[in-house]
């Protein structure tokens, strides 16, 4: 088995990337720190979802993929969609980011894949 890191550590960088670049941020529901999936909720300004799931490729590159349809959603679907996986995944950690500026890749800020220890 090939090691790859704790949901929690990725929670926490996803924390303060969303700090750092004054996006909101709010951990909906708590997952297990070793292995859960996380269920990134992206909402713009007109209260639409879009929402992306955790992929490691090869248990240690992580990926993220549009998570459901791959087209916005409104309050109530975003819900349903919520509970559905929180069903499905009873580990699943459901982080949610609040995007003001259509300018800001969200997505892009998450990708560890490209960060240096260097």
């Amino acid at each position: 088995m090939v090691n790859r890191l704790k949901s929690k550590i990725i929670i926490k960088a996803c924390i303060k990337i969303a700090d750092h670049n004054s996006l909101p941020i709010s951990i909906l529901k708590k997952g297990d720190d070793e292995r859960g999936t996380i269920l990134l909720r992206i909402i713009n300004r007109d209260n639409k979802s879009l929402f992306f799931r955790s992929k490691f490729e090869l248990n240690i590159n992580l990926d993220w993929q549009i998570a459901g349809r791959d087209n916005l959603l409104d309050l109530l679907e975003s819900n349903e969609f919520i509970e559905k996986e929180k069903k499905i995944d009873t580990d699943i950690w459901i982080i949610e980011i609040e995007k003001y500026s259509e300018d800001i890749d969200i997505i892009k800020l998450f990708d560890f894949n490209n960060f240096s220890l260097d």
